[in-house]
């Protein structure tokens, strides 16, 4: 659920006055149970009290329950003598036909089949305004409908500032009631944490925060956000002014749930195995309907607000739905149905992540990016699941996915890898092509061993079975290995093997995929013109099959080209054609690499503060990945400005720590980053004195990425 970003109620409100005293005749406030609808509602009338000449008509309804009291109960507040039906409407209409009037018809979902009245006396009135709070819109084509949205709180990952924190809607509230349980409450550093997740737990529902905080009374903020993190109910006894339905937020949702039908309650229990978003297909493959059905029974649930719908997600249209809902959601499915929900869930998305796997490679690339992102919480649902469950899905799900993770989650690839391949031991050829990514993922992050290991066990596999295509994609990987630890020969001879398998096989991008690495053994070689004519080939032919991704990574081997020539200015065009790929494919790895090229080209311009900048970019997301050949060569390059700069000292404890890395990884600089270790190791030597140069040396081996970076102003 988007959540209200205005930065407070003030805004909504003054949005609702201005649009009740404009030419809307009829507005209805629409959101999930608990997001403070009537209170909202209860402040613009407050302010339109002011605004319309016959003042303020507010209409109770929570404790209605059918539509014919809608008149009786608006003919008592007009304090009209009891009437027929007809009649009664009639004088209603009569009474406020000229009142210069604001009608609020709270809770108006009780008396949803008396929309007929209300169009009536719209229709019979010049000047009446009515505005009424909802689960569901009253669905006029005139009606105005007003999305109130859950209060705003920082992601609990993102760890930003204390002082900020307070200011956030959410948290504001959560101090507040916090402050009413207990005098003394006081936001702290120590504290604040805690408060983000148990504010994000709620959703930023305001009855949710104020029922949560009421446990403050026996539980400390710590133990609060783990009890609401497992789902469990901890709201203290809820404050004696609220009403019956707000005793709980199960009491709140099970208002809208009781007017779902039979149907559409079965479907909306199965909702609560989705983590993240949901499409109408996974939803009518989990609950085993038609996708018509599905999306009909959706809608419904959508217009009570227990679901979200966002159009325009960067993956396709999907519906959210909220931790409080799906929690309530899930104590709603028997047993039975449950177990069978998530067993389908798991092969829903076994099966979508490997189609997103085959599509990742082609001409729908970034479309097949943007929903596996968007699915991404989903496959780990079913990953978990059937890591526990069903061995042979995980399986599917870690040999497909693997490629994904390439772009931003390599430890959690080699993890589901490692895990998925352990339980499923089998002769297989989804074992042979697991084993092949487990491999990748494991020269990629510096693990010599773990790549050479799997990827001779891929390829024995392989063999074994006649999986052509899983060989040549072993061959591929042993010369990226080799290549990256200083064996040209060794790397060109796989590269030239790969390239004749993949010819045989009549597969393009594979062939690519060969050219690009041999145009890196020509790198390696200093071969400037033989790096240039290969890259260039290869980046040719990933265009024309649609494979962005690696496309960028030929470029940027092109770009290095025009480096070496001294042609900076082509090196830098090459390198932002680069990030115009990698962006939309959210590709954080291949965007770090690009952000270190154009730091190092910054620095050959002698421009320290943009080399500043995109090094630190560089830095912070190999960290992150735990990317350790890249995090080795840009740190050479931090340690290249920090000398730049005058911060030999600094340069040289980074200098430590790379030849620490390389020395336990096994990995070996390209020959232009040895030289600059060279020349920077040699000009700490003179300059330095040796028991300094030697405690910087040291020092830099024991320090973290982000404080090296800090040290040399990459951060």
């Amino acid at each position: 659920w988007p959540p209200d970003r205005s930065g407070s109620r003030g805004a909504s409100v003054e949005a609702l006055v201005a649009l009740l005293s404009g030419p809307a005749r009829c507005v209805t406030l629409v959101g999930p149970p608990g997001v403070g609808k009537t209170r909202l509602a209860r402040e613009v009338a407050l302010r339109m009290d002011n605004v319309v000449a016959d003042g303020v008509w507010w209409l109770e309804l929570s404790d209605a329950s059918r539509g014919d009291e809608f008149a009786a109960r608006l003919g008592r507040l007009l304090r009209l003598p009891d009437e027929q039906e007809g009649d009664l409407e009639a004088g209603i209409i009569d009474r406020l036909r000229h009142q210069r009037a604001l009608l609020v018809m709270d809770n108006f979902e009780h008396v949803m089949a008396a929309r007929g009245s209300v169009a009536r006396l719209i229709a019979g009135t010049n000047y009446l305004k009515v505005m009424a709070t909802s689960s569901s819109p009253l669905e006029f084509s005139y009606e105005r409908r007003f999305p109130v949205r859950p209060l705003a709180f920082p992601d609990p990952a993102d760890g930003p500032p204390f002082k900020s924190v307070e200011a956030c809607p959410a948290v504001a509230l959560f101090v507040s009631r916090a402050r009413l349980e207990r005098q003394s409450f006081e936001l702290t550093e120590g504290n604040f944490g805690p408060v983000l997740r148990a504010c994000a737990r709620c959703d930023g529902i305001p009855l949710g925060i104020v029922l949560a905080v009421g446990a403050l009374a026996d539980l400390d903020v710590a133990s609060l956000a783990d009890h609401l993190d497992q789902g469990l109910d901890v709201g203290g006894d809820p404050p004696a002014d609220l009403p019956a339905r707000h005793a709980s937020m199960d009491a709140a949702i099970s208002e809208s749930w009781a007017r779902l039908s039979t149907a559409e309650r079965e479907v909306f229990a199965g909702l609560g195995v989705f983590s993240g978003g949901f499409t109408v297909a996974a939803v009518a493959a989990v609950a085993v309907v038609e996708a018509g059905s599905a999306r009909r029974i959706l809608t419904a649930i959508h217009r009570m607000n227990l679901v979200d719908f966002l159009p325009d997600a960067a993956g396709g249209p999907r519906y959210v739905m909220l931790h409080t809902i799906r929690s309530f959601a899930r104590r709603q499915a028997l047993t039975e149905a449950w177990s069978a929900a998530l067993e389908r869930h798991a092969e829903h998305f076994a099966a979508f992540t490997e189609e997103a796997a085959a599509g990742l490679v082609g001409h729908r690339q970034q479309r097949w990016a943007n929903e596996f992102a968007d699915n991404l919480d989903n496959v780990e649902a079913a990953f978990s699941w059937a890591a526990a469950n069903s061995p042979a899905t995980a399986l599917r799900i870690a040999a497909s996915a693997w490629r994904f993770f390439v772009i931003g989650a390599m430890p959690t690839g080699r993890r589901w890898l490692e895990s998925a391949l352990r339980a499923s031991p089998e002769p297989t050829a989804l074992r042979a092509k697991a084993l092949a990514g487990a491999g990748a993922l494991g020269w990629m992050a510096g693990d010599r061993p773990s790549g050479r290991r799997h990827l001779d066990a891929s390829a024995a596999l392989a063999a074994q079975l006649g999986l052509d295509g899983v060989s040549a994609l072993v061959l591929i990987n042993r010369g990226a290995m080799a290549e990256q630890h200083g064996e040209p020969d060794v790397a060109e001879r796989h590269f030239q093997s790969a390239l004749t398998q993949y010819e045989l096989l009549h597969d393009e991008r594979g062939r690519a995929v060969a050219l690009n690495g041999l145009g890196m053994v020509a790198r390696r070689r200093r071969d400037v013109v033989g790096a240039w004519q290969l890259c260039h080939e290869s980046a040719t032919l990933f265009h024309r099959v649609g494979d962005g991704m690696n496309e960028a990574i030929a470029l940027g081997n092109k770009a290095w080209a025009a480096e070496t020539q001294g042609d900076f200015e082509q090196a830098v065009t090459i390198s932002e054609q680069r990030k115009r790929i990698q962006v939309p494919l959210g590709d954080v790895r291949g965007l770090a690499s690009s952000a270190a090229a154009l730091g190092r080209l910054a620095l050959r311009q002698g421009d320290p503060y943009a080399a500043a900048r995109h090094l630190g970019h560089a830095l912070e997301a190999f960290d992150r990945l735990s990317d350790l050949p890249w995090m080795v060569s840009t740190l050479t390059w931090a340690a290249v400005l920090g000398e730049h700069t005058g911060k030999l000292e600094a340069a040289v404890e980074v200098l430590g720590a790379v030849a620490s890395l390389c020395e336990d990884a096994d990995l070996r600089l390209r020959e232009d980053e040895q030289a600059e270790f060279d020349r920077i190791v040699a000009t700490g030597q003179a300059a330095l004195e040796t028991s300094r140069f030697r405690m910087a040396w040291v020092e830099g081996a024991t320090k973290d990425i982000g404080e090296l970076a800090a040290a040399v102003g990459a951060r």
